[in-house]
């Protein structure tokens, strides 16, 4: 889980670190729920499709599903050993 979260949030738009740093607050590991709570968050995500890169130079809209695409085989590789080490 924490992978995955470190990951997405190497792609989130970075302004004031509050979007991450929602991340680090607001998910829920136990459910498995990575969720970036702040006003704009939604916002950000869905809709605008640009991303200052002046602080974070890999931002991008969309950030989970860009990360998915860039970890997915990593996460799965990952998890699978998660599950045969506790089985």
């Amino acid at each position: 889980f924490e992978e995955i979260l470190n990951d997405s949030n190497q792609y989130v738009k970075v302004d004031s670190h509050a979007l991450e740093q929602s991340a680090l607050i607001r998910s829920r590991p136990r459910e498995g729920l990575i969720i970036w709570e702040t006003p704009y968050a939604k916002r950000q995500y869905w809709e605008i499709k640009t991303a200052v890169k002046d602080v974070n130079p890999n931002a991008t809209w969309r950030w989970f599903e860009f990360a998915k695409s860039q970890h997915l085989n990593k996460w799965v590789r990952q998890i699978d050993k998660a599950v045969k080490e506790n089985l």
